[in-house]
């Protein structure tokens, strides 16, 4: 029985130093298998999130991959909001000109209407060639007045739109959305650009080009979103080039007007046809690319931000076109040494030809996380 008994208490002593043993071991076995359960679990979570993503893209392109007259229609009706949006932009080039004047006595020998100053003149020694009302220069007798003066209506006027874009553009973005958005801001565009009609002085025409240029701060911005978010991929490039279509053709219908009966140099006419077509085809391309760089919830703020850069240079722009009427190379030179100073950055800009974008900036993040994972 003794013999038994220490067997026993043997073998028990031996199956506790084995437990002992084995147990860190069993703990530590059971922390590294949970954590590659976790990671695996992790993994599988964001390879079905990609692959969710990319289905659900795969499907809406295929739903956009047609175009129809319907589209076709909804495409031109958005389209013609930059028709209207370009002729607020362009008109203060008719509007804020100084007109042609002529001598009243032809006997006299001070008077010429080619080489004298119009404020050195008296108010019997000339007259306007067209009606006084014409423009606000000859309405308010802005003629001899600072360089400033005159300016401050184009200049106020996009100072206006800068400041819309920074009030308006994220309401695109959240609850108003971008349908409303350009309703709304073509309509108030509308109402406070015939309301300009009504100014009696240069102040008040101003102020109201200033709630103008407000009211349309955010009409391009919408326009080229709806336009590529309507389509799909095979036609959002050539949709896009609309909004930059009707933008010139509704700021050609209103430049002309002021051209009529001026005899330009050809050369003149040529150079500047060609900067406007190399301006075009930038503009076209810095809109396009904001839209594809930034995702869904901050891609109307990012291509206002965008379009207001263009906007900004128009504020100056108007001043520099006052100051650079007794010196052309002034004008030109700043606009042309600003460009090609600014063209360089495009070399540093990341290509998107192709790239499909997330909703969320956190889904773009995660997906190139685990993409460069």
């Amino acid at each position: 029985m003794a013999q038994s008994h220490e067997s026993t208490t043997t073998t028990e002593s031996h199956d506790a130093d084995a437990l002992a043993d084995s147990w860190p071991q069993s703990e530590s076995s059971k922390d590294i298998s949970v954590t590659l359960d976790v990671d695996q679990s992790q993994l599988q979570h964001d390879d079905d999130h990609v692959t969710t993503t990319t289905s659900f893209e795969e499907m809406l392109e295929r739903n956009l991959e047609g175009f129809g007259r319907v589209m076709f229609f909804q495409v031109i009706l958005i389209g013609l909001a930059g028709f209207f949006d370009s002729q607020q932009a362009f008109i203060s080039i008719y509007a804020d000109a100084i007109p042609t004047w002529h001598c009243t006595n032809n006997g006299s020998t001070t008077c010429d209407s080619k080489h004298s100053d119009i404020c050195k003149l008296h108010a019997s020694e000339w007259a306007w060639d067209e009606i006084p009302s014409k423009t606000i220069i000859s309405e308010w007798g802005l003629q001899c007045s600072t360089a400033l003066l005159r300016g401050l209506p184009a200049s106020s006027h996009f100072a206006g739109t800068i400041l819309g874009v920074f009030v308006l553009a994220s309401l695109a973005d959240s609850w108003l959305g971008r349908k409303k958005m350009l309703l709304y801001s073509c309509l108030t565009m509308s109402v406070t650009g015939i309301m300009t009609i009504l100014s009696i002085n240069v102040w008040i025409y101003s102020s109201l080009r200033f709630v103008t240029g407000f009211c349309r701060a955010t009409i391009g911005s919408s326009v080229i979103i709806l336009l590529s978010e309507v389509v799909g991929k095979k036609w959002r490039g050539r949709v896009g080039n609309l909004l930059f279509f009707f933008f010139m053709v509704g700021g050609m219908f209103s430049v002309m007007i002021a051209f009529v009966g001026q005899k330009l140099k050809m050369m003149q006419i040529t150079l500047s046809l060609a900067s406007f077509l190399c301006a075009d085809t930038a503009f076209n391309l810095i809109l396009v690319y904001s839209v594809e760089m930034f995702p869904t919830c901050v891609r109307n703020f990012a291509a206002s931000m965008a379009r207001q850069a263009i906007t900004f240079g128009a504020v100056l722009g108007a001043l520099l076109n006052s100051f650079g009427r007794k010196n052309p190379y002034l004008s030109y030179g700043v606009f042309g040494l600003i460009i090609i100073c600014c063209g360089f950055f495009v070399l540093i800009l990341p290509e998107t030809r192709g790239i499909s974008l997330c909703d969320t900036m956190d889904e773009q993040e995660r997906k190139e996380n685990i993409v460069h994972s």
